[in-house]
């Protein structure tokens, strides 16, 4: 049996202009919202050009990832990031919660 250190890993969420996001965000390819059932609207898509700027969007992957795999994740990143307003909406969508 490993120590507990060997389960800790650390999410760091600096703008690294390196690491890209690998997953396609199925609101960019969809012009209906899945949970209403309408089209999106023209507001919906200026707020959302601007949520793929946040260094946040980059790491969507690796975070959904960490908490699939890890019962406890801990996130640091710069303030504006996008930890707080972006991560809840990334696991409502995959499903860890509903609206």
């Amino acid at each position: 049996m490993g120590s507990s250190t060997d389960r800790k890993r650390k999410l760091d969420l600096a703008d690294d202009a390196k690491k890209q996001n690998k997953t396609l965000d199925a609101r960019q390819s969809s012009d209906i919202n899945p949970w209403t059932g309408k089209a999106y609207s023209s507001r919906y898509q200026s707020i959302l050009q601007t949520r793929l700027k946040l260094p946040v969007y980059k790491f969507q992957s690796e975070l959904l990832e960490a908490v699939a795999e890890n019962q406890i994740v801990v996130i640091e990143g710069e303030t504006g990031s996008g930890k707080t307003t972006q991560i809840p909406q990334f696991l409502v969508e995959v499903g860890y919660a509903t609206p």
